[in-house]
């Protein structure tokens, strides 16, 4: 009996529709390319309640992506599986575990409730900032930065291309998109500020097409400085 639940199991679980459709949640939220996972733990994780919603609550495809959506990016961004991941997992799992059978609305009203309990006013105006205070050239702050720009189709600074064109794992070019400093360098050094931490702090970097981040090197001028 157990052998023949590992079988049904493990066979879904390596559905290649079932793994593109998760796919499908985690770009809805912004997310186009494997540089933006910051958590393997994570992917795998959030990938074992969309199997669960799917197989044992009967969740609908398009209800169970928004779903699964929110609750990935609230995952990533938060670090939810990082640290203790196995522990957490298993509080989810008892969470959902001691729901009532096949109760496709319990299922999809309970994870809901948890992002919103964690998404709280306090944690968009006093915990992310913070967090962006970082000069991390990748984590879940930043990656949660980048995925806003895909859904807002921000352009590339300095260019009608959108952020999210060049996020794309199609696009890979030996040069494509780089990390440009709003104020570069060199006049941060003209002005004694030569800690890395601030010098490439999140909030001073900016994507940016290689070609034209050559172009400006250090030129204060072009982002009008004095």
């Amino acid at each position: 009996m157990q052998f023949k639940k590992l079988q049904v199991a493990h066979d879904a679980t390596l559905n290649l529709t079932n793994w593109h459709e998760y796919l499908k949640c985690l770009r809805r939220t912004g997310f186009r390319s494997s540089r933006m996972v910051s958590s393997e733990l994570a992917l795998m994780f959030v990938y074992v309640l969309w199997l669960i919603g799917r197989t044992d609550y009967k969740v609908e495809l398009p209800r169970l992506r928004e779903v699964i959506s929110r609750w990935w990016f609230m995952a990533h961004t938060t670090g939810r599986y990082t640290g203790s991941s196995e522990t957490q997992l298993e509080a989810d799992l008892n969470r959902i575990g001691s729901m009532s059978s096949g109760n496709a609305d319990e299922f999809c009203q309970t994870l809901d409730r948890i992002v919103r309990d964690t998404f709280t006013q306090d944690y968009w105006d006093i915990t992310l900032p913070n967090r962006l205070d970082t000069s991390s050239s990748k984590s879940p702050p930043l990656a949660a930065y980048w995925a806003s720009m895909n859904i807002l189709e921000a352009d590339v600074l300095f260019s009608e291309q959108k952020v999210s064109s060049m996020l794309e794992p199609v696009v890979t070019p030996v040069k494509d998109m780089e990390r440009h400093h709003l104020y570069p360098k060199a006049y941060l050094g003209s002005l004694g500020i030569t800690d890395n931490s601030r010098v490439n702090n999140i909030g001073n970097m900016a994507f940016v097409d290689w070609a034209d981040n050559s172009s400006i090197s250090s030129n204060s001028q072009i982002i009008g400085l004095p």
